[in-house]
C-alpha cells in the first residue's frame, strides 16, 4: 500500500514536470498527449479540477474545466493587489498612508460588526500586536507573501469588493467577483460569494507578466511580490532551484489552489493554475 502511494506520488510529480518540458519543445508541440495525462490523472482523483497552462512567450495553451466557478480562497488576493496599485496610480490611495490593523470589521450587508477568527495571521508574526499600524505598501507585502487575512481585509474596506470586481472585469476576468471581505457571516447568510475561475487568474497573471495590470512599474513591483511568496508547497515544490516560480496559493476546507507564474532557465515563462474544490482530503488537494 505504500508504495501504491509512493507511486502515485511520483506519478504526480513527473506530471507536473511534464508541463515545462513539454513547453521548452518547438512552437509546433501538440498538447494533446499532456490534455489526455492531466484528464486521466484527474479523472482518477476525487473532487473537482481545473488546470490552466498558458505560454507567455509563445502561443501553446492547455485549458481544463477553465470555465468552473471556485471559491477563491487566498488566490483572490492577487486581485486585491492589483487594484491597490490601480488606485495608487490615480492618487486614490497613498501606498505609504498608515492604517490601522484590526481584527473587526463591518459587514458588507449591514454593516453590523464580525470578528476575523482565523489567528494564523496575527500582525504580531509581522512585528507588532493588535491594535497595530501598518502601511498599504506594508498590508499588500504581507497580503501576499504571508497571506494575511487580516491584511486583506484591512484594504477590502478601502479598495471596496466593487472596484476590485470591476478592475478585474476591464481585464477580461469576466466571472471574476467579489462580494466580501473574510468572515463575513452575514454575507454568507445571503448568499454573497467570492467567486473566479483558472480563466480569469490566468488573465490576471498573463495581464501582470505583460505591464498591463496598471502599467509597467505597477506590473513589474507586483510579480516581484509574488516571487517573495513564502507559501512554496504547491507548485514550487518539484520544480527544480533555478526555476522561478511567482505564485500565491489558496486553501480552504475541501479546497486546494495555486496559480504562478513559472519562467524556465531557457526564459519560457508560462501561467500556470490549479484549481480544486470538493476534495476529501487535503493532501489530495
Amino acid at each position: 500500500m505504500k508504495k501504491m502511494v509512493k507511486y502515485r506520488h511520483i506519478k504526480r510529480f513527473l506530471l507536473l514536470l511534464s508541463i515545462p518540458l513539454l513547453l521548452h519543445g518547438g512552437p509546433d508541440e501538440d498538447l494533446g498527449e499532456l490534455d489526455k495525462q492531466i484528464s486521466a490523472l484527474l479523472k482518477a482523483s476525487r473532487g473537482k479540477f481545473a488546470v490552466a497552462v498558458h505560454e507567455l512567450n509563445g502561443t501553446r495553451e492547455l485549458y481544463i474545466n477553465s470555465s468552473m466557478k471556485f471559491n477563491p480562497a487566498s488566490t483572490m488576493k492577487t486581485a486585491v493587489m492589483v487594484e491597490a496599485y490601480r488606485q495608487a496610480s490615480l492618487g486614490l490611495i497613498d501606498f505609504e498612508q498608515i492604517l490601522p490593523v484590526k481584527r473587526v470589521f463591518s459587514s458588507v450587508v449591514d454593516g453590523s460588526p464580525y470578528r476575523l477568527t482565523r489567528l494564523r495571521d496575527d500582525p504580531g508574526r509581522w512585528g507588532g500586536n493588535i491594535p497595530y499600524y501598518a502601511s498599504i505598501r506594508q498590508l499588500v507585502e504581507v497580503m501576499i507573501t504571508r497571506s494575511s487575512n487580516i491584511a486583506t481585509n484591512v484594504l477590502i474596506e478601502i479598495l471596496t469588493p466593487d472596484s476590485i470586481t470591476t478592475t478585474m472585469k476591464a481585464l477580461g476576468a469576466s466571472s471574476f467577483q467579489l462580494q466580501c471581505g473574510y468572515d463575513d457571516v452575514q454575507a454568507e447568510k445571503m448568499g454573497l460569494r467570492n467567486t473566479l475561475t483558472a480563466g480569469d487568474l490566468t488573465i490576471i497573471l498573463t495581464a501582470i507578466w505583460e505591464g498591463r495590470a496598471v502599467n509597467t512599474t505597477a506590473s513589474a513591483e507586483m510579480f516581484h511580490t509574488l516571487l517573495r511568496q513564502r507559501v512554496r508547497n504547491k507548485i514550487p515544490d518539484p520544480l527544480p532551484p533555478n526555476v522561478l516560480v511567482a505564485n500565491k496559493t489558496g486553501r480552504v476546507n475541501h479546497v486546494e489552489h495555486d496559480s504562478a507564474i513559472v519562467t524556465l532557465p531557457n526564459g519560457t515563462s508560462y501561467v500556470l493554475v490549479i484549481l480544486s474544490k470538493d476534495l476529501p482530503r487535503r493532501k489530495q488537494g
